[in-house]
């Protein structure tokens, strides 16, 4: 096509092979952004194309590549005819994948990098999966991109994809305050086709790309200096969004100047009620190729959560959250719990398991992160080891969200589980019991955000020791029966009205759940979840709902089951299959179809047919 020129980049799989580094992409300057409608501007048709390639597939996918100083910009075609939007794209077409990293020395796998997904969603009609952060360091996200622009278009036989993402979204790998080959890059297409099909191809092939605790693989980035294309441009950052008392705030600033001047820039700190606090002009050194440069700004502040502004010609306000944590509270703190006398065994469990996440917060902390969760987690534990001193407990009575922990008697671990507990509740009147268990990628935190039962019911959302173990490896299973023997210790729970639903993965450990405690809960709930997933993803040792002999240990169980048809992560067709086991061997099940939906959790219509279920079961 006109305007392509190859790069003739090697793509491999690892790192290199023989030992040798593949070279690195070179990321072209640009000094405006483009417009993002799908179609590559005509001014851009001589930037580098590089390929995408997929194992075993014939043809490729083009792309390119470019940056300026507040914006990172992609466009891919494809040889198709129209552009399919399924549902999560990203996974099933059509869609795209990028990871950005951290990139390691002699090119080994990155522990540090943000995962993205896009997926084509017309407008008025967009969800979180048009444009969001999958991954961030090997953890679930889920979380959109603020200023991400994405567009699509097709025609004479070609699809094209343009996306253009502010630096300001993609903290903390703008190159001009790395050191340079220390970002990488890996970009992914996923075709849809025929059926259920699809194949991702990709500038870096790998297998871990979409998976979560997983290192991502990727190809180093060169930037193109900007030189006199530049303009007056800046770039800068905090040099730690978290301080500790006492410590001054610093900036680290690249500036571009042709004439090799210094930029004034405008510093501000502001409060959370949007107050500022302080003022500061710094003159950034610049230069006619952008090197980073730390600046003092000789900043103190107290405890708290701030919002840092730096304004400056030639390039947009930036803003950052800053975070100042006490100087050393968790000696005192542990100080504290060990001299409380007035705690249930329950309440010190989770107070001790809060003190070690804090402690373990505070040391893993990365420069780039706010803290602000942290700085209120340990403001609610000094709260809470207050009142303990004085003799009373804060977490028993607690209503609300809460994780709580147990001590567990397998191995003597502290391991917690989130909690939703109902206002006004009496000693003396039992209430049901919901436990609800995660999707994969996530844990316990979060899932009761939103209720999941009946108003007045407790709700139990178990860790399961893990993210992604389908809650039959890692002693998933023992951590559920402890953390609903921990709720009956300590609420007024009526053990004969203890149910189980769960969603996606969650969904087959409702299956795997009903399987090791046969006859233990009133109803069962499985929202878009996967029958086989436990051999599937575990291998060998792990049960397949779908077995003849498994499904007749089902006999009797009480099943509600909604599932999307246009699911293609958790396919609807084993589902359907599953219900037809259930009721031939004997269970009662409840069955919503639900036309056209995808992977996600009931609609509005099933969430009142699913509560309506769990309230006559429970009458």
């Amino acid at each position: 096509m006109g305007g392509w020129r190859a790069w003739g980049l090697t793509l491999v799989g690892l790192a290199g092979l023989a030992g040798e580094l593949p070279p690195p992409l070179r990321v072209p300057f640009l000094a405006q952004a483009p417009k993002i409608d799908g179609t590559l501007d005509a001014e851009l048709g001589d930037l580098p194309a590089f390929a995408l390639r997929a194992p075993g597939a014939p043809g490729e996918v083009r792309a390119r590549v470019a940056y300026g100083a507040e914006f990172m910009y992609m466009q891919v075609e494809a040889a198709q005819d129209s552009v399919r939007c399924r549902d999560r794209a990203y996974q099933n077409g059509d869609g795209l994948l990028l990871a950005i990293t951290k990139a390691r020395p002699g090119g080994d796998p990155a522990e540090a990098f943000r995962v993205l997904g896009f997926s084509p969603q017309p407008e008025g009609q967009r969800t979180w999966q048009y444009a969001f952060t999958w991954y961030r360091d090997r953890a679930l996200e889920m979380a959109p991109l603020p200023g991400a622009r994405f567009a699509w278009t097709s025609r004479g036989g070609r699809a094209s994809f343009e996306v253009l993402l502010p630096w300001s979204s993609l903290s903390p790998y703008h190159p001009w305050l790395r050191e340079p080959g220390s970002i990488g890059l890996n970009l992914a297409y996923v075709q849809a086709e025929a059926e259920a099909g699809k194949v991702r191809y990709a500038l870096v092939e790998d297998p871990l790309l979409g998976s979560e605790n997983s290192p991502r693989r990727y190809l180093p980035l060169s930037f193109e200096a900007p030189a006199a294309k530049a303009g007056i441009a800046w770039a800068a950052e905090p040099l730690r969004a978290n301080l500790r008392v006492g410590e001054s705030l610093g900036l680290r600033v690249a500036a571009v100047d042709p004439a090799g001047s210094g930029l004034p820039l405008s510093v501000r700190v502001l409060n959370g009620e949007g107050e500022v606090l302080a003022r500061r002009r710094v003159e950034a050194p610049a230069d006619p190729v952008p090197h980073p440069k730390e600046l003092d700004l000789a900043l103190r502040l107290p405890v708290g959560g701030y919002q840092l502004e730096v304004d400056g010609p030639g390039s947009s306000l930036l803003r950052r959250g800053i975070t100042v944590l006490p100087a050393s509270a968790i000696p005192a703190l542990r100080s504290t719990l060990d001299g409380a006398k007035a705690l249930a065994l329950g309440s010190r469990s989770t107070l001790a398991f809060r003190l070690a996440e804090a402690e373990a917060a505070l040391a893993g902390l990365k420069p780039q992160e706010t803290a602000g969760r942290l700085r209120a987690a340990l403001e609610e534990l000094d709260r809470d080891l207050g009142a303990a001193a004085s003799g009373r407990d804060p977490v028993a009575s607690r209503a609300g969200i809460q994780r709580r922990a147990y001590r567990s008697a397998l191995d003597g671990t502290l391991q917690p589980y989130t909690l939703r507990v109902p206002e006004g509740l009496k000693p003396e009147v039992r209430v049901p019991l919901l436990v609800y268990l995660h999707g994969s990628g996530d844990d316990d935190r979060g899932m009761l955000d939103r209720s999941r039962a009946p108003e007045g019911w407790i709700q139990l959302a178990p860790r399961g020791r893990g993210t992604s173990n389908c809650y039959s490896a890692d002693h998933a299973q023992d951590d559920l029966r402890e953390a609903v023997a921990d709720v009956l210790a300590h609420y007024p729970v009526d053990p004969e009205r203890v149910f189980l639903a769960g969603f996606s993965m969650g969904g087959y450990g409702v299956y795997r759940t009903a399987l090791a405690q046969p006859g233990r809960f009133r109803g069962l709930a499985v929202l878009a979840g996967q029958p086989d997933l436990g051999p599937q993803w575990l291998g060998e040792g792990h049960p397949d709902a779908l077995d003849p002999a498994n499904l007749a240990r089902l006999k009797g169980e009480t099943f509600f089951i909604v599932h999307g048809t246009e699911d293609r992560n958790c396919p609807f067709a084993k589902t359907v299959q599953m219900v037809e086991g259930l009721k031939a061997a004997g269970a009662k099940v409840t069955f919503l179809a639900e036309p056209g939906r995808g992977h996600d959790g009931p609609s509005a219509k099933a969430e009142a047919r699913y509560l309506a279920w769990l309230q006559d079961l429970a009458n």
